[in-house]
């Protein structure tokens, strides 16, 4: 039921909202202005807490849900972090003295826009939860440093495509079976009919392949070596690009049904 849902969300970002609560306590034990730095992840833990808990997938309710406690975790921090640091029996008292929060309204200020420029600027998972389609287009957009850089050429040296070969030493092509091969990771293996497109991304994130449910397969960058390759390679298989640029539309688009 979709109040069940709505529940089970409220219930995920209060607790991010208290682990980043606990965090800065635990961080002001140690260095006093720790506490500061704490609160930029009080809105990335709202959110994950959100999705952890399975909250109701609607973006209205869900960005308010969490936008709430992202506010209440700022406020709350620097409470927090002033009573652990300073150790007195009658902080409890202190803080809730008009002095106090008139002498505190500028870091309380800071620290809420701190938290909910993290919040705005981390919320492509939290969307990506409400609606999966997005899930590509996110991945494309995030920085890739590991993939190097990702600038679209103007134009391909036109070659034939051969049977095998290796994209930057990242992905194998084998025929119609492609096969990732991460440094760390189990490799994933996967055919060319699995593909359902590709979104490439900016300057500075990847091109992502993505099956039928929007699931990231592989990801690759222009930079990588036989980058151009694998473009012909896919275009040789009627895969779908969402957004080929002018440049590249010359080498043929598939039809958008294929």
């Amino acid at each position: 039921m979709a109040w069940k849902d709505g529940l089970k969300g409220v219930l995920g970002a209060l607790l991010g909202a208290l682990g980043c609560v606990l965090l800065s306590w635990a961080a002001s034990g140690l260095v006093s202005s720790a506490s500061l730095l704490v609160t930029f992840f009080a809105g990335p833990l709202a959110m994950a807490g959100y999705r952890r808990c399975k909250g109701l997938k609607n973006r209205r309710f869900a960005y308010a849900v969490t936008g709430i406690f992202t506010l209440l975790a700022s406020v709350l921090s620097p409470v927090v972090a002033a009573a652990a640091y300073r150790l007195e029996a009658g902080i409890f008292l202190t803080i809730l003295t008009p002095a106090y929060w008139a002498k505190a309204w500028i870091v309380h200020l800071y620290m809420s826009g701190l938290a909910m420029l993290a919040f705005w600027q981390r919320r492509g998972r939290l969307q990506v939860y409400i609606d999966p389609s997005l899930g590509p287009r996110y991945e494309a957009g995030k920085y890739a440093g590991g993939l190097m850089y990702n600038m679209c050429p103007m134009q391909l040296a036109a070659q034939a495509v051969p049977r095998q070969f290796y994209v930057g030493g990242k992905l194998e092509v084998d025929g119609a079976r492609l096969r990732t091969v991460p440094a760390l990771r189990k490799g994933r293996t996967f055919s060319v009919g699995e593909i359902a497109g590709v979104v490439l991304g900016r300057s500075t994130g990847s091109n992502v392949l993505y099956d039928k449910d929007h699931q990231v397969l592989a990801k690759f960058a222009w930079s990588m070596g036989n980058a151009d390759l694998l473009f012909l390679y896919l275009l040789e298989h009627n895969v779908k690009f969402d957004n080929l640029p002018p440049e590249l539309a010359v080498y043929g688009q598939p039809p958008t049904g294929s």
